[in-house]
């Protein structure tokens, strides 16, 4: 008990007095040695007395602190320079509970930013009104469709490319073929794959997960030394891998919902110049039209010459019965380098058909001619918006 104080009382007997000496502690010694006292010489019936009085006084001692006596405090302090009182508690007080040492849960990780892939697919799509390089226009239907016959394997008018479908939804690099989970996918042409896979870590389209899974064609042909890829996004699953050779028709993934897909379906681009998300053309100016079929091509623009993006283009047959609608061409993606169109109307029964359009609740309509595998182009302009005030009469 004394050596917690780190000062103990020497209690020795002689034949004239108690004597009460304090020793400190000095770190080295576990008991409260006799040397440490200044003592005379004793008797040794100085010492039997003091024994035994110290045996005594020893089970006083503790039967007082079992029964909460408090000793004066004078007799436990210690008595040297700059020592004040210290306390003991009392056998009736609560002792206050040592901190619990409590293993520390493992560190969370911070999360820290990711620094996006460097590849060229991470820019934002800037956008161009025309390629770079202007070619003269002629037809390169390269494609076969990535859909078999007997499934769907016609182009989706839903969300065309270039489309924004009433600006609800960004604008579309790509086409779609809606089918069912697990159709099988097949590569337009021949090439060799250069990816096959999951799009999580690195960035193919707007961003990365777009796609969810995807495999990317470079085909064998280039265009005027500019090379050429096919995109196939949202798939459930590749058939292939990274560097091997396909030809065309042979199966390479299945139709899936993957990435940001609202449902099953093929999501296919073509990318000329580089495998980037800012480098795609117009499928349907790539894939054969249907036997007895034909395209349309054409460029809407104002009284300036410059596009006019979002514009809605409907097209009537022979007789004037509306066929179809498409939307002009909305700011980020190209132009075919020859064509240097802002609308396609694809795969169109060969015939006489009449370009419909309004702006600025103006009509207009110009007649096109389809011939079978070919492409007719049909240019359109607003004409110059009328200076001349009308006179109303008195």
């Amino acid at each position: 008990m004394f050596q917690v104080l780190g000062v103990r009382p020497c209690l020795y007997w002689t034949s004239d007095l108690w004597a009460n000496t304090s020793c400190v502690n000095l770190g080295t010694r576990s008991r409260c040695d006799i040397m440490d006292c200044i003592m005379p010489e004793q008797s040794p019936l100085d010492t039997l007395v003091a024994t035994f009085i110290g045996a005594v006084l020893f089970s006083a001692v503790i039967a007082a602190v079992a029964t909460g006596y408090h000793p004066p405090q004078s007799t436990l302090s210690a008595n040297f320079p700059g020592a004040g009182p210290i306390a003991l508690a009392s056998a009736s007080q609560t002792p206050t509970a040592l901190p619990t040492a409590t293993a520390a849960p493992p560190a969370t990780p911070t999360p820290q930013p990711t620094t996006p892939p460097t590849a060229t697919a991470t820019t934002p799509p800037t956008p161009s009104a025309e390629p770079t390089a202007v070619i003269e226009p002629e037809d390169h239907y390269w494609f076969d469709r990535p859909i078999a016959a007997g499934n769907i394997n016609f182009v989706s008018r839903f969300y065309a490319y270039g489309a924004t479908y009433y600006g609800r939804y960004q604008v579309h690099h790509g086409v779609e073929f809606e089918n069912p989970t697990g159709t099988p996918i097949l590569a337009a042409g021949p090439g060799h794959v250069v990816i096959a896979g999951s799009d999580d870590m690195q960035v193919y389209g707007r961003f990365r997960d777009f796609y969810g899974r995807l495999v990317i064609i470079e085909h064998d042909r280039t265009f005027y030394g500019q090379p050429v890829f096919t995109l196939y996004g949202h798939v459930s699953t590749e058939l292939v891998e990274v560097g091997q050779e396909v030809v065309a028709g042979q199966p390479i993934a299945e139709v899936g919902s993957a990435g940001v897909a609202l449902g099953p379906h093929l999501h296919m681009e073509v990318r000329v110049g580089e495998n980037s998300y800012t480098a795609t053309r117009n499928p349907e100016l790539w894939i054969k039209p249907f036997d007895g079929y034909g395209t349309i091509a054409g460029r809407l623009v104002d009284a300036n010459g410059n596009d006019i993006p979002g514009m809605f283009v409907n097209l009537y047959d022979e007789q004037n019965r509306w066929y179809r609608e498409t939307e002009a061409y909305g700011k980020g993606v190209n132009p075919d380098a020859g064509w240097r169109e802002n609308f396609v109307f694809g795969d169109v029964p060969a015939g006489t058909y009449t370009v419909h359009y309004e702006v600025e609740n103006a009509a207009y309509a110009e007649p096109v001619e389809v011939e079978a595998g070919q492409t007719a182009f049909i240019p359109l302009q607003v004409s110059e918006p009328s200076t001349e005030t009308e006179q109303i009469p008195p």
